[in-house]
């Protein structure tokens, strides 16, 4: 190899290596002020959730103006952390939605409208709120493993939430993936749609007892009430983005 080739590969991988770590520096951090605009993409997911029906009488309330529960009230309760990505880098979630009877999206999966939650550290909790309209606020989500019960925890100040745990889970985790809507408000009158394409291992299992609900709970549930826990479930090593928010 020449010289100057020699520059110019050298030149190129310091340029390569910048770019890396300008991408670190934008993502990588959990003490950043603010996280970058999306879109954002996250790798190495892996959730907890129950498939609920809401009690009615609960739900309506909640609902905007223009937007309307699906006719069985189902919905879900999940939780979730994420190992790396870009925009975000790792983050925990947590958070209860309902089904509505529109924003179906390209997989035939009814939209959904997220009635409160957490989310985690600060910089990723804003930018739900800012860009995408949802009611969550700052805390962390946990899960462990023990005797063969799995227990995913939501916390906020070092105070539990509220918990689903699961067992008798699946050994084998077939692929899925498709795309599901969920809806936000833009504060004027107007829905922001955030379409999320995702793909993970999907682990059948049975919950164990019901949702665990501490006192400050009530504040992230806004009164709404879970009639009967449907199905339990895990998403495994997903990989999922949060597009640009569209109206």
């Amino acid at each position: 190899m020449s010289k100057l080739g020699s520059m110019m590969r050298r030149a190129g991988c310091t340029a390569l290596a910048s770019a890396f770590l300008m991408a670190f520096a934008a993502t990588g951090s959990a003490e950043e002020a603010k996280a970058p605009p999306p879109p954002y993409l996250m790798m190495g997911m892996n959730s907890s959730f129950y498939a609920v029906s809401w009690e009615p009488g609960s739900i309506d309330p909640l609902l905007p103006e223009g937007l309307k529960a699906a006719d069985d009230y189902s919905g879900g309760i999940n939780l979730y952390t994420v190992d790396a990505g870009y925009g975000f880098g790792a983050y925990s979630a947590a958070y209860f939605y309902v089904n509505l009877n529109s924003h179906v999206s390209d997989s035939k999966l009814p939209g959904r409208y997220v009635l409160g939650g957490i989310y985690g550290p600060g910089p990723v909790a804003e930018a739900m709120k800012s860009y995408y309209g949802f009611k969550v606020q700052l805390g962390e989500t946990k899960q462990e493993t023990k005797d063969g019960v799995v227990r995913a925890s939501a916390h906020s100040d070092g105070k539990p939430l509220f918990a689903i745990e699961t067992t008798k889970v699946a050994s084998e985790c077939p692929v899925i993936n498709g795309t599901v809507n969920y809806v936000g408000e833009a504060g004027d009158g107007t829905f922001i749609v955030l379409p999320i394409p995702f793909a993970g291992g999907y682990c059948a299992a049975e919950p164990h007892g019901a949702l665990e609900l501490s006192a400050a709970a009530d504040h992230y549930l806004q009164g709404s009430k879970v009639a009967k826990v449907l199905a339990a479930g895990h998403l495994k090593n997903a990989s999922f983005s949060f597009t640009q928010p569209q109206k």
